[in-house]
């Protein structure tokens, strides 16, 4: 079996940091792809991104954007994404799938918590906004002890300096919370770059 690499590939290859040590160039379009000792094609054809990280402890009431206790999960490939005050930036362009995961508590009588996945454009503006993309309501608190509110967005990554993601909790009873935990995924987020802009 054999599978032919173009111009285009290649030269994302080159650009990329993700590879196995082999060295390419467009000089080497259309030439023949040797599988590895599996049978798939070498990862620095294709440099995959995917990159997950965590809420690692308890947060109770609201917060726009989640800024504190945001640790790595797991992550495939070497490009990853960077993290400031709950700010999260794309390591290079490209559509990424936006997943994620609120797991929600219920501490007192009432409640109700909206989650939401938000964008910016404009991220290196002096005053940059943000807007929801997805959206989750979890309203059965407490009479459901904990929920989970699933969602996810394609996110057009034009430029890595203006696009931008947050991630925001609005709780009816700031005495709820978001579940979070350092070895465990319950709150959650999960980015994954599926091919270029």
């Amino acid at each position: 079996m054999t599978t032919r690499v173009t111009t285009e590939l290649l030269k994302e290859v080159a650009a990329s940091s993700t590879n196995d040590g082999t060295s390419l160039s467009t000089g080497d379009s259309g030439k023949v792809v040797q599988l590895n000792a599996q049978g798939a094609i070498p990862s620095v054809y294709f440099a995959p991104i995917v990159d997950q990280w965590r809420l690692t402890a308890n947060l109770a009431g609201d917060a726009a954007p989640i800024a504190s206790n945001l640790s790595r999960a797991a992550k495939l490939g070497g490009d990853v994404m960077t993290e400031s005050s709950g700010i999260f930036t794309f390591p290079k362009t490209g559509i990424y799938k936006v997943e994620a995961v609120f797991q929600a508590a219920a501490a007192v009588a009432t409640g109700s918590c909206t989650a939401s996945i938000e964008v910016s454009t404009n991220a290196d503006a002096g005053s940059p906004t943000y807007t929801a993309v997805a959206q989750g309501l979890e309203n059965g608190l407490p009479t459901v002890e904990y929920g989970s509110i699933m969602m996810s967005a394609l996110v057009d990554v034009t430029a890595t300096a203006s696009v931008k993601v947050r991630f925001t909790v609005a709780q009816s009873n700031d005495g709820n919370s978001l579940v979070g935990n350092a070895s465990i995924n319950y709150t959650h987020f999960t980015f994954t770059r599926i091919g270029d802009t």
